[in-house]
């Protein structure tokens, strides 16, 4: 039961999304969660033009184009954006913006970094295999080192 609940959770966002808006009224906020759907359903609509299986049956549904990659490469162009109009709009300075992004970066590249060392070490199955994450039904992509 609790393995569906966290499945359909990211369901929940759209009417997170909707109330965020409401809530804010910033007209950028409703670009950026229009670029999510839009996104969204031109992703759905070309998998099923497209119609090209995933190497090696992995996962079921089409595989082209790829919804991670799309996704976040509107997230990384529209951060941009994001970055420009807080310094435009004077909410921060360019430095303050600047330093800000040093530490997403920063903070990314550790966490990836402990990931690494954690597969490199075999922690990711030890992690796995605590009775925890078996309850919550969690598990992960062998990823190429």
């Amino acid at each position: 039961m609790i393995g569906v609940v966290i499945h359909y959770l990211p369901y929940g966002l759209v009417p997170a999304f909707g109330l965020v808006v409401l809530k804010v009224r910033q007209l950028s906020l409703l670009y950026f969660f229009g670029g999510v759907f839009i996104n969204e359903g031109l992703n759905f609509a070309l998998k099923h033009v497209i119609k090209q299986e995933r190497p090696r049956g992995k996962s079921k549904g089409y595989g082209m184009p790829s919804a991670h990659a799309q996704f976040s490469s509107f997230l990384f162009s529209y951060s941009r954006f994001w970055f420009n109009t807080r310094i435009y709009h004077g909410y921060h300075s360019f430095a303050q913006v600047f330093v800000g992004i040093l530490f997403g970066l920063l903070i990314a590249n550790l966490l990836k970094s402990l990931w690494l060392v954690a597969l490199t070490y075999g922690l990711q199955k030890k992690i796995l295999d605590l009775s925890i994450a078996k309850f919550f039904g969690v598990h992960d992509l062998p990823i190429p080192i």
